[in-house]
């Protein structure tokens, strides 16, 4: 056995270390405490406040949002809404984490195929029952008439390689438990890969609640620290202003936490649920083959092969075989 490096760890941990040092203990400055127009001003727009703060009442006009001139109603109450929940370091620092913490669980060779096994989640994909049966049938009958190494001028023309490969194994071997042994191994080895790709997501949802508590708490401990000191300025803040901050920025922690469920519960476990049910449908869609190639090789004949792999599929494709039986008879 050779032992090299694993890369992945290296990088996980780094992206670990710099998601705790560089994005955790980054301080953005408020918005009232910075002049329009600077570059900290800008900075604090794009990572928490989007659409600017509300100036109060006062005798130049009443309550607006400064970036839109906006007077109290529904939509300055939504736009409010949008600052409160948004912040791009939080994020920043969960999915991160996140991606940290599988490197670091997961060899890198998993991340190879990443962005294909998301893409699966947004593809719907139907398996043709009835007509992969069909196709099991004419093969049997040609099969059974002429014999199966005739079945090897068709490969050329099988759009399923599954079934193309169960064909071509028909053929070449001589025994029927080695053929169903060999389609069982590939079907396996085919299931492995989707269950790793629906693990990894499974593994980032369990991880993003606990960076999401990770930064909450981090902000806790860097408020509580700042609990007694004064203003930016350096005077000293009454009990209520120290207070009020406090609990502006308690707020702003748990916004942490909010990331962190909203991306296991709607992202990454939704994700490796919809992946494990596509694997299930692929599967059952492979074992129909598998069934069907060995009665193959059996030289059974198609009607009993029919019949047996109507027990196989879902009750709807059942209906939809016996409603093509009755239009044919």
């Amino acid at each position: 056995m050779k032992s090299k490096l694993d890369f992945g760890s290296i990088v996980g941990i780094s992206l670990g270390l710099f998601v705790i040092f560089g994005i955790g203990y980054f301080n953005v400055p408020g918005l009232h405490e910075i002049e329009q127009g600077t570059f900290k001003y800008y900075i604090n727009r794009i990572l928490l406040n989007p659409v600017g703060f509300f100036v109060a009442a006062s005798d130049d006009g009443p309550a607006r949002l400064d970036m839109f001139g906006l007077e109290p109603g529904i939509i300055r109450g939504f736009l409010e809404n949008v600052n409160y929940f948004y912040d791009i370091k939080s994020l920043a620092l969960v999915f991160f984490g996140v991606i940290a913490a599988t490197f670091v669980n997961l060899p890198i060779s998993a991340f190879a195929d990443i962005i294909k096994i998301a893409q699966v989640v947004f593809r719907d994909e139907s398996y043709d029952y009835v007509g992969t049966i069909d196709r099991i049938c004419e093969r049997a009958t040609k099969a059974r008439k002429d014999g199966i190494l005739s079945l090897e001028a068709d490969l050329e023309n099988m759009a399923n390689k599954f079934f193309r490969k169960g064909i071509e194994i028909a053929i070449n071997e001589k025994e029927v438990d080695r053929l169903r042994y060999l389609l069982n191994n590939e079907k396996e080895a085919i299931e492995n890969r989707h269950i790793a790709g629906a693990e990894l997501f499974n593994y980032m949802a369990s991880y993003a609640p606990a960076f999401g508590m990770m930064g909450t708490v981090m902000g806790l401990v860097i408020m509580m620290n700042g609990f007694g000191a004064g203003d930016s300025a350096g005077a000293e803040q009454s009990t209520a202003e120290k207070f009020s901050g406090l609990l502006a920025g308690m707020a702003m922690a748990l916004v942490t936490t909010f990331y962190g469920v909203v991306l296991a519960n709607l992202i990454f476990t939704p994700m490796g649920g919809k992946l494990k049910r596509k694997d299930e449908m692929e599967m059952l869609h492979k074992q129909v083959i598998i069934e069907g190639v060995v009665s193959i090789k059996q030289n059974e004949h198609p009607i009993i092969i029919k019949e047996k792999l109507m027990t196989m599929v879902p009750p709807e494709v059942v209906l939809e075989l016996e409603d093509e039986n009755r239009a044919r008879s």
